[in-house]
């Protein structure tokens, strides 16, 4: 099933040791993960963002990590799905992504 999902972590770890952690996370599950560095932006900010594409039960899934940080917070947005459900709604969980805005609250 395909998903989106949005971490707020609290702790401001730094936005590249949250990605590689998520990518060493996966690695050590799968065997075949293929990992892309990538551009953007999350939360009006430039991104650490890295592309995982790997197998498993015979489907190809692709997931996409971005994480930015601020004075108070590290954020980590997360998609995943298999490579069918992706051809119609990719660009949705891009505009997910890219719909995402960071508040300070005082």
């Amino acid at each position: 099933a395909c998903f989106w999902a949005l971490r707020i972590l609290r702790g401001c770890p730094r936005p590249d040791e949250v990605i590689s952690s998520c990518v060493a996370a996966f690695q050590e599950e799968y065997d075949d993960v293929e990992v892309t560095e990538t551009g953007g932006s999350l939360a009006e900010m430039p991104a650490v963002c890295r592309e995982l594409d790997f197998s498993c039960f015979e489907l190809l899934n692709s997931v996409s990590l971005s994480s930015v940080r601020s004075s108070t917070m590290t954020l980590l947005a997360w998609w995943q799905g298999t490579d069918h459900e992706l051809q119609s709604l990719r660009p949705i969980l891009e505009r997910i992504t890219q719909s995402v805005r960071m508040l300070e609250l005082l």
